[in-house]
């Protein structure tokens, strides 16, 4: 029947627009709006199966990436675990932002437990520093201590979903003008 086939049309607009969302989305949270340092968020990204609503036809778009809302709406982050949280920083991270070390686990694993210490001065939040070898310079701080980190909101996805509502409306629009 005809309202068939033009709910079928609708739907692979949908689907065809839900795409263009996610790349741009992509593009949004690598180097775009955001910083990209890993690029696992902008792979994260996907579309859901398109599903019928009672508003009509829906698509899910989602990232696996627990930390992409804080990014969009912004908030405070706190150690669940932990007196601290440890933020990467100096030696420990490239040029583009990405730690080397992701743990002092890991920072102790490459340069011995006995060579990484806290220094804390004046009950502030320390630092985690490493011996990295046998001169008095090779001492380097690898991770700030940190009682909370607040990100800003940057609306990401918000600003993506408003750029690209006009591109989805086309080809939907266009799907169903070809069933017709």
């Amino acid at each position: 029947t005809m309202f068939y086939a033009m709910k079928e049309a609708a739907s692979r607009g949908l689907k065809q627009g839900a795409q263009v969302v996610i790349g741009a989305l992509r593009e949004a949270s690598g180097d775009g709006i955001l910083r990209r340092r890993s690029g696992q968020l902008a792979a994260s990204w996907y579309a859901g199966a398109t599903t019928d609503g009672p508003q009509g036809s829906e698509v899910a778009i989602g990232s696996k990436m627990v930390y992409a809302n804080i990014h969009e709406d912004g908030g405070t982050i706190r150690p669940i675990k932990a007196k601290s949280l440890t933020e990467p920083m100096g030696a420990n991270l490239t040029p583009r932002g990405v730690p080397r070390y992701k743990s002092v686990a890991d920072l102790k694993t490459e340069f011995g437990a006995r060579n990484v210490f806290t220094l804390k001065s004046g009950g502030r939040e320390g630092l985690i520093m490493a011996k990295t070898g046998k001169s008095a310079k090779s001492v380097k701080a690898f991770f700030a201590l940190k009682k909370s980190v607040v990100i800003q909101p940057s609306h990401y996805i918000t600003r993506t979903l408003e750029k690209e509502a006009d591109t989805v409306k086309e080809r939907i629009g266009t799907e169903v003008a070809v069933a017709m």
